[in-house]
């Protein structure tokens, strides 16, 4: 596990296993600690996001959490090198078993974008601090 910090901005890289799934909840909630962000929903939304992660992008290698605050927004993005699968949030059947994490993640944000970084795909979410 390799982190960098910053005031504003931290990053760590994990295994793409689903253990290290409690880590990246860890580390988004450090951050918000150390800035004064007193929301769960970030921890929430790193929860399902580095999932997703872990299941879909995992044999194409580690994943990275950055949190960081920008003008006032807590983003949180989980970076993997799965490019050629750009996720979306989708109404699911009513009976569906899984499918609505995205659902979810768009309903604790602010803000919601996924961007092309190279060989890699960032998910983003983005908390307004109150």
């Amino acid at each position: 596990m390799a982190t960098t910090v910053s005031r504003t901005r931290s990053t760590v890289r994990l295994a793409s296993k689903p253990q290290t799934v409690s880590a990246a909840r860890a580390h988004v909630r450090r951050f918000c600690e150390r800035v004064g962000f007193e929301s769960d929903d970030p921890v929430r939304v790193t929860s399902e996001l580095a999932s997703n992660a872990v299941e879909h992008a995992g044999d194409y290698g580690d994943y990275e959490v950055t949190a960081s605050l920008q003008g006032g927004v807590l983003w949180v993005e989980v970076l993997d090198f799965l490019p050629c699968s750009l996720p979306s949030p989708v109404e699911v059947l009513e009976d569906a078993e899984a499918g609505r994490g995205l659902l979810v993640v768009a309903a604790l944000t602010q803000r919601f974008r996924v961007d092309l970084r190279g060989a890699r795909k960032a998910v983003c979410a983005g908390f307004e601090s109150d």
